[in-house]
């Protein structure tokens, strides 16, 4: 997301794409770094 921002590309907001992956239950942590302590 923020590389295509850098790139001039707008797909929309931060907020509104967390908010989609929440919805498709699609915001998991990935790879080998230990998961945020939320």
């Amino acid at each position: 997301m923020p590389r295509l921002a850098d790139e001039g590309v707008y797909l929309a907001s931060e907020s509104t794409v967390y908010r989609v992956l929440k919805e498709n239950d699609m915001q998991h942590h990935r790879g080998r770094s230990k998961k945020p302590n939320v």
